[in-house]
């Protein structure tokens, strides 16, 4: 704080810029730090330009602005990112209140800029919403207001549901257990198991099948489902991902479920011990694929090698099209592994070479590659703590 109150001073007494130049000074090496990393110091100079701004507005009431609103609005934005990023405390008040204007009044941010600012900072923001109507609830259960309680766990529910928000995995679950808790209280079933969830938050968070039912009678027709899972020598699958729930750590093996609607695609996971939540997802070129070739995947398969590996990765890809069928694709990684530099060996045989070629062709094998990544963010969000 020192310091930035240092740079100011000594901002102010430079010789005095035209009005509007040392705005977009300050703004554009603000810029050119946030592009190069440097986070804390693009802070410093987005500050710099927002005091410059207000000092001219507020104390000279007859004076041209140094930037439009709009100008201003993107520094304030891009503030925001650039202590989200630096992983710093952000100041709601001051770094937000954009946001919430915007939302409140439905509108977006007029530049292009901070349009992108502004989508990209929306889900955070929500996020922080949801831990604080969590909160809320916490308190209003230790004091024993239960049906006030509840009310605050349901809207931070919500938030995840209507896919507003994107949550760490531990949050939404603490959320929804003591939702739940609490909700067994009020309907006398004080021999519920606290790991069983009420009848109300079972209806409320859907297995796979009942998600793909619903997506289907709202009339989404690309949806599609991604299992990989390691299996050992003897067959038996080697779980390689952790379930975190009311019960803790559990060993789980996710099936991903993806679908896209109109412009947007969204994902969640699904396991036998555990739903994780769904978030609405920044995907562009599985967006592609899938609007432009969900038929076409339709009718492809993967051929199968004739040499196999005793541990590798099996895949299981399901496409859910309009009506009851559905299509059920399943390979292994070495169908999909070049074997040029093992032909001629033992279990390997030069038509292998053939079915590689033909199968990392397919569209299917693009999905893979393209879920794979998918994955990696979703499940990256979902460890991310966004306070």
């Amino acid at each position: 704080m020192h310091l930035r109150k240092r740079l100011v001073l000594l901002l102010l007494s430079l010789p005095s810029l035209a009005v509007g130049q040392e705005f977009q000074r300050l703004k554009t090496h603000a810029d050119s730090l946030m592009a190069a990393g440097y986070y804390d110091k693009a802070i410093l100079f987005y500050d710099q330009a927002l005091f410059n701004y207000r000092s001219n507005t507020e104390s000279k009431a007859n004076a041209k602005p140094p930037a439009t609103d709009a100008e201003w609005l993107d520094v304030l934005i891009a503030k925001a990112d650039a202590t989200y990023k630096n992983g710093t405390q952000v100041e709601v008040p001051d770094l937000y209140w954009s946001l919430r204007y915007f939302s409140a009044k439905d509108k977006e941010p007029p530049m292009p800029q901070a349009l992108l600012r502004y989508k990209g900072l929306k889900p955070v923001l929500k996020a922080k919403e949801f831990r604080r109507l969590k909160a809320e609830g916490d308190s209003l259960k230790r004091l024993g207001k239960s049906k006030m309680a509840i009310n605050a766990y349901d809207k931070a529910l919500q938030q995840v549901l209507s896919y507003n928000a994107v949550v760490n995995e531990f949050d939404w679950q603490a959320a929804l257990y003591e939702a739940s808790d609490t909700q067994n209280a009020l309907d006398g079933l004080h021999n519920q198991s606290s790991y069983d969830l009420n009848a109300k938050y079972k209806k409320l968070i859907q297995t796979m099948p009942q998600k793909v039912a619903e997506l289907k009678q709202k009339g989404i027709n690309k949806i599609i489902s991604f299992n990989s899972q390691f299996v050992g020598g003897t067959g038996t699958m080697m779980i390689t991902e952790m379930s975190f729930g009311k019960m803790g750590f559990q060993n789980a093996n996710y099936t991903h479920l993806i679908w896209l609607n109109g412009n947007d695609i969204y994902m969640q996971a699904f396991s036998d011990k555990n739903i994780r939540p769904p978030f609405k997802m920044d995907a562009p070129a599985l967006r592609k694929l899938l609007r432009s070739y969900f038929d076409e995947m339709l009718n492809e398969n993967i051929q199968k090698a004739r040499r196999k590996i005793h541990h590798e990765q099996y895949y299981v890809i399901e496409l859910y099209p309009t009506g009851p069928e559905i299509k059920v694709v399943k390979y292994q990684e070495s169908d999909m592994r070049d074997p040029s530099p093992n032909i001629g060996q033992r279990y390997f045989q030069p038509s292998d070479l053939d079915t590689y070629n033909a199968n990392i062709k397919t569209k299917l094998h693009q999905f893979e590659l393209l879920a794979s990544e998918f994955i990696w963010t979703y499940n990256k969000l979902l460890r991310t703590e966004f306070d």
